[in-house]
């Protein structure tokens, strides 16, 4: 199981802090997060800090997004 309430946010400028319009979502609780209307390219995908947990790894995520349709295919 993955842990409720935690940030999770697409670091456009590479900074490692969330800014305004930057495309983010909390962890449910399953820690299960979506984060929609993010163009198709590759992004860096953060966490951001907990008071109280350390996060251990990874420290960054690297996403390729794909546009794909309800069904899970590719799409125009």
């Amino acid at each position: 199981p993955g842990l409720a309430g935690f940030r999770i946010f697409v670091d456009r400028n590479l900074n490692g802090v969330r800014e305004p319009g930057e495309p983010s979502a909390v962890t449910d609780s399953n820690g299960v997060w979506v984060i929609s209307g993010v163009e198709p390219g590759t992004y860096s995908v953060l966490e951001e800090p907990r008071e109280g947990y350390e996060q251990s790894t990874p420290l960054t995520l690297q996403y390729s997004i794909a546009n794909l349709d309800a069904g899970g295919e590719p799409s125009s």
